[in-house]
């Protein structure tokens, strides 16, 4: 008789104990999937950002190599222009002979080094919005993530649950079979 009554109240404590553990164990669930959302969620919003910004980036290297081709275009015309005044300060016109020469090649070299200029700003830009392309891929691998990890969680604690549910259930045949 005595022991019936020790056995039924250790049953009820291994059960609520089996209570507090599935508690947890959701609890803990939770705040890991909530965690990994937050941080998936954070993760995609710096990707966002630094995909804008690689391609403000790109912009401003065009910009930049415009601007640079228009003073290279300048300081070339200076040269040409004191070597035009120079030939004439000589008395030679500079359409002739040796002044030919060096103005078109002047001339050739202005016009290579602006393609040059050009041409470097456009592969720096197209390298730019690459990484922009490959933040926005990250970003959008990032909301993947976020969605996984909730259906990751949700799983989990149904897991919890039902693992809880079936060691309380089975506490519960133990001790009426105990007390039998």
């Amino acid at each position: 008789m005595f022991a019936a009554p020790l056995l039924a109240s250790l049953g009820a404590s291994a059960a609520a104990a089996g209570g507090l553990g599935t508690a947890l164990s959701v609890a803990s669930a939770v705040v890991g999937g909530v965690s990994a959302v937050s941080t998936a969620n954070y993760n995609a919003m710096v990707a966002d950002r630094n995909a804008v910004l690689s391609e403000q980036n790109a912009s401003a290297a065009m910009q930049q190599a415009g601007l640079d081709a228009k003073q290279q275009d300048l300081s070339a015309a200076q040269d040409i222009g004191q070597m035009i005044a120079a030939a004439g300060a000589s008395g030679l016109g500079a359409g002739l002979g040796s002044y030919a020469l060096r103005r078109r090649s002047a001339e050739s070299l202005a016009a290579s080094d602006r393609q040059n200029i050009i041409a470097g700003g456009q592969n720096q830009a197209q390298e730019l919005l690459q990484q922009s392309a490959d933040f926005k891929t990250a970003a959008a691998q990032e909301r993947s993530a976020a969605k996984m990890a909730v259906v990751s969680t949700a799983l989990g604690v149904g897991t919890s649950l039902v693992s809880g549910a079936d060691r309380v259930a089975r506490r519960k045949v133990m001790s009426l079979q105990g007390a039998a």
